[in-house]
C-alpha cells in the first residue's frame, strides 16, 4: 500500500494518483422527420435523419503519476440516412407486404494520440555519442526506435445503398408463410496519417503493402500515409413458417442470411499489418 507505484484507487472511474485527470467528453445531435401519406391500399412512408457526433477523451492508462502509458482521442461523425417504405395487402388480406429504399451515409474523422513511456526519447537523444548501444552505434541514434508517442489522423467515408421486400402469406387460419429479401452494396473509402511525435518521424515505412485494397505508403510530412477503398454487396433472402397454435403459444421456423461488409485495421504499427478484414455472412 505503500508503493505510489501500485497503490489502488477507490474510486473505480479514476485513479488518484494519475498524473493527468481523466476525460471523456460527448456532444451529440440528432433529427429524424418521419412523413406517411395513405395511398388508398397502400401506405408510403419516408424516414430521414441526421446525426452528428464530437467526442474527446483522454485516460491515464497506467494509473500512477508517471507518464508510462497514456491514450487521448477526438471523434468528428456525421452521417444522414434516408428511407422510403412502402406497404399494404393483396388477396383478400391475406398477404402482407412491405418494399422498401434505403440510403446511408457517413463521413468519421478519429484522432488518436498514444503515449508510452514519455521522456524516454528525449533521455536517450541526449545522450552524448560517446555513449553506445553497440560499438559504432550511438544510443542517440536509437532514439527513434524507442520513440512511443505514436499519432493517428483517420478518416473515413461510407455509402450504403439497400432494397429490400417483405412478405407474409395467411395459409390458413393459424399457419403463415414469409417470404423476404434484400440486397445491400456498402462502399467504403478510408485514409490514414501516422507519425512518431517526440522524434517526428514515421513508424509506417513507405512501401506497398500485401494488401490489394489499399494504395502505398507514401512519406508526408514527418511521418506517412495511404488510403484504402472497398466495394461489397450481398442478397440475404429469409423464408419460414409460424404456426399459432392457441392464444398464448406459437411455434416457427426459418431460415435467413445475415451480412456485415467488411473494416479495414484502423490501428497499423507496421506496413505488414494493413489489412482489410472479409465481410461476415450468417
Amino acid at each position: 500500500p505503500t508503493d505510489p507505484c501500485c497503490v489502488q484507487s477507490t474510486d473505480p472511474d479514476k485513479s488518484g494518483l494519475g498524473n493527468s485527470p481523466t476525460v471523456d467528453k460527448v456532444e451529440i445531435f440528432g433529427v429524424s422527420w418521419t412523413n406517411e401519406w395513405d395511398l388508398g391500399d397502400m401506405t408510403l412512408k419516408s424516414i430521414t435523419g441526421y446525426r452528428e457526433m464530437d467526442t474527446f477523451a483522454f485516460r491515464d492508462s497506467d494509473n500512477s503519476p508517471q507518464p508510462f502509458f497514456s491514450v487521448q482521442g477526438a471523434f468528428d461523425h456525421d452521417q444522414l440516412s434516408q428511407e422510403f417504405i412502402l406497404s399494404g395487402n393483396a388477396f383478400n388480406e391475406k398477404m402482407d407486404w412491405v418494399v422498401g429504399a434505403y440510403y446511408f451515409e457517413e463521413d468519421g474523422k478519429h484522432y488518436t494520440d498514444v503515449v508510452g513511456a514519455e521522456g524516454l526519447y528525449d533521455a536517450l537523444v541526449s545522450l552524448p555519442l560517446s555513449v553506445e548501444f553497440m560499438p559504432g552505434l550511438p544510443w542517440a541514434f536509437m532514439a527513434p526506435t524507442f520513440d512511443f508517442s505514436l499519432n493517428y489522423e483517420r478518416e473515413q467515408q461510407v455509402k450504403s445503398y439497400a432494397a429490400y421486400f417483405h412478405t407474409s402469406y395467411e395459409l390458413s387460419d393459424q399457419l403463415n408463410l414469409t417470404v423476404a429479401a434484400r440486397y445491400t452494396r456498402d462502399e467504403k473509402d478510408y485514409s490514414l496519417y501516422t507519425f512518431k511525435r517526440d522524434s517526428q518521424s514515421a513508424f509506417i515505412l513507405p512501401g506497398t503493402p500485401f494488401d490489394k485494397n489499399c494504395g502505398d505508403v507514401v512519406a508526408k510530412g514527418p511521418g506517412s500515409s495511404f488510403s484504402c477503398s472497398q466495394e461489397w454487396s450481398e442478397f440475404t433472402p429469409k423464408i419460414g413458417l409460424d404456426y399459432q397454435i392457441d392464444d398464448d403459444t406459437m411455434v416457427y421456423g426459418l431460415v435467413s442470411r445475415g451480412f456485415r461488409s467488411g473494416i479495414f485495421n484502423g490501428r497499423p504499427l507496421t506496413i505488414q499489418e494493413i489489412s482489410t478484414a472479409d465481410p461476415e455472412t450468417l
